[in-house]
C-alpha cells in the first residue's frame, strides 16, 4: 500500500473515530438535557473505549505529523469536519453539565435552608410585646451532601 493510500485510509479511520465519539457526547448530553442522567451508565464502558481509542490516535499524529499529509483533500476536509463538530458537542456537554451542576447545588442549598429554618423556628412575642427567644436546642449541624458523577 502506497503512502498516499495509507494516508487516505488512516484520514478516513479518524474521521469515523470522532464521528462515533461524538455521537457518543451527544447521546450524553440529550439524556442530561432530558434529566435522565442515570442512563449514562449504559453507555459507559463504549464511551470510555471511544476516548481511549481517540485519546492514542491524535497522540499518534502528534507524534507522526506527516501522516495525513498524502490524504487527499476532500478526506481532509471531512476529517476538519468530523474534529468541528466534536468540539461543537463537546461545549454543548459542557454547558449541560455545567448547568446540571448548578442547579443541582441551588437545590442542595435551599433543602438545607428549609432544614435550618424549621430546626431555628423564631420564637415569637411575650405578652409585652418582645421577642420571645426560641427555645435552646442542642446545636445540630444540618449539612446534606451529593457525591454523584455526571
Amino acid at each position: 500500500m502506497s503512502d498516499a493510500a495509507q494516508s487516505e485510509a488512516y484520514a478516513e479511520k479518524l474521521a469515523v473515530l470522532v464521528a462515533r465519539l461524538g455521537d457518543a457526547v451527544n447521546r450524553e448530553t440529550k439524556l442530561i438535557m432530558t434529566k435522565r442522567p442515570n442512563e449514562i451508565e449504559r453507555f459507559k464502558q463504549e464511551r470510555e473505549q471511544l476516548t481511549a481509542a481517540y485519546e492514542r490516535e491524535i497522540e499518534y499524529v502528534k507524534a507522526n505529523p506527516s501522516l495525513l499529509k498524502g490524504a487527499e483533500a476532500g478526506t481532509v476536509t471531512k476529517l476538519k469536519q468530523a474534529m468541528a463538530r466534536f468540539h461543537d458537542l463537546l461545549n454543548e456537554h459542557r454547558r449541560a453539565v455545567f448547568a446540571a451542576k448548578i442547579l443541582t447545588e441551588r437545590l442542595i442549598g435551599a433543602i438545607t435552608e428549609e432544614v435550618a429554618r424549621r430546626e431555628r423556628p423564631l420564637g415569637g412575642y411575650t405578652r409585652n410585646a418582645t421577642i420571645r427567644t426560641a427555645p435552646q436546642r442542642a446545636a445540630r449541624p444540618v449539612s446534606l451532601a451529593l457525591n454523584q458523577v455526571i
